[in-house]
């Protein structure tokens, strides 16, 4: 696709009107200035036409980046035809970029011209100010004449994502979840009868043989380990409150975001059986999931209008959850009668309340002290 740029439809236009005070104002000299302004635009359209078909990449430095932490997206370019020897050619390119729901802004990069093959890549930060996914592309890349006047597309990249994790601030893992090994220590499964079979996956390096599904491994073909469950185990459930009127800003839900990512991570890296829901439907069980699938979860949770104890008929068998930890917003104090008979279905509750003076770093070494 070729067409003018803004500077190139300013001179076209120019020109135009330059001839019309020419004939007008019986002024030969802005024929002069009229002509050149002409034949610079019509230069710029032959400039652009010439084919140098290319291959457009654009890959970002990270897929996955906290808020605040530097990306940037780096764009390569290579000729698919070599050109002359010594012929530089100038590109631009055009990225889309959407930060969820918000609308899409426009950034241009301008590339190091390229001789033959492969020109230097070409970076860009990408804006990680906000939780959510950035969605960038498509990308468009144009052939720009010397003076700037006119373009044309000759490639494009595909859309691509960055997922703009919650930041994670120091804790500890919640207490409730654990339970001491008879032999000492920790542990967070039991050798005695309490296990029950809950799923069957495949062998890596460090598990017990013992623990082999030798009929399973025959039909499969692959070894497979047998998954037990401790039905003695006790679970903490992690609870977000996603419900607008529970909060005065925006930035106090960003803030609950934070202190729950902060302990759901603790409790994935202790070994914590953990699960973690949200008033607005959010239901993930911990152990069946990583580190990184957790905060994407938590990445792309919003504010409803559910209430601050929405969905609570999900929890269930409250004989395997003893411990639950509420984190919520100031403005639900008015709800206080609803948390604690949600807190009634938990041998233990911990209410984490976001407000307008303790941060989420504040609340995580609140919580950090009072579990020590």
């Amino acid at each position: 696709m070729k067409a003018l740029t803004p500077s190139g439809r300013v001179v076209a236009v120019a020109a135009v009107v330059l001839a019309v005070g020419a004939v007008a104002l019986h002024y030969p000299e802005l024929v002069v200035v009229s002509v050149g302004a002409a034949v610079a635009v019509l230069g710029a359209l032959v400039w652009t036409r010439r084919d140098h078909p290319v291959v457009i990449g654009r890959t970002l430095t990270h897929s996955r980046v906290a808020v605040g932490a530097p990306a940037e997206a780096v764009v390569t370019v290579t000729r698919t035809r070599p050109g002359r020897r010594g012929q530089a050619t100038t590109l631009r390119a055009r990225d889309r970029i959407q930060i969820g729901r918000a609308p899409a802004e426009e950034v241009d990069v301008l590339l190091p011209p390229a001789t033959d093959g492969s020109g230097p890549p070409a970076t860009y930060p990408v804006p990680t100010g906000r939780r959510g996914v950035v969605t960038l592309g498509p990308l468009v890349v144009d052939r720009v004449d010397p003076l700037g006047l006119a373009r044309r597309t000759i490639g494009r990249a595909e859309a691509t994502t960055l997922w703009v994790h919650p930041r994670v601030h120091v804790t500890v893992a919640p207490g409730g979840g654990r339970r001491a090994h008879p032999e000492g220590g920790d542990d967070v499964s039991s050798p005695q009868a309490t296990t029950t079979f809950e799923s069957l996956r495949e062998y890596v390096i460090g598990d017990d043989l013992r623990r082999i599904h030798w009929r399973s491994t025959a039909h499969v073909g692959t070894l497979m380990v047998r998954n037990d469950l401790d039905t003695a185990l006790p679970t903490c459930v992690l609870w977000l409150d996603t419900d607008r009127a529970s909060y005065t800003s925006d930035e106090q839900f960003e803030e609950a975001v934070e202190v729950t990512a902060s302990v759901v991570v603790a409790a994935v890296g202790d070994a914590v059986p953990v699960r973690l829901m949200s008033s607005g439907g959010l239901d993930v069980d911990g152990t069946r999931c990583s580190r990184t699938d957790l905060l994407d979860r938590l990445t792309t949770i919003e504010l409803d209008d559910r209430g601050p104890t929405g969905g609570r008929d999900r929890l269930r068998d409250p004989r395997r959850t003893l411990l639950l930890v509420a984190v919520t917003g100031p403005a639900s104090h008015g709800d206080a009668g609803r948390l604690e008979l949600l807190g009634r279905r938990f041998g233990e509750a911990v209410v984490l309340r976001v407000g307008e003076g303790p941060t989420a770093a504040d609340l995580c070494r609140s919580w950090t002290g009072a579990a020590r």
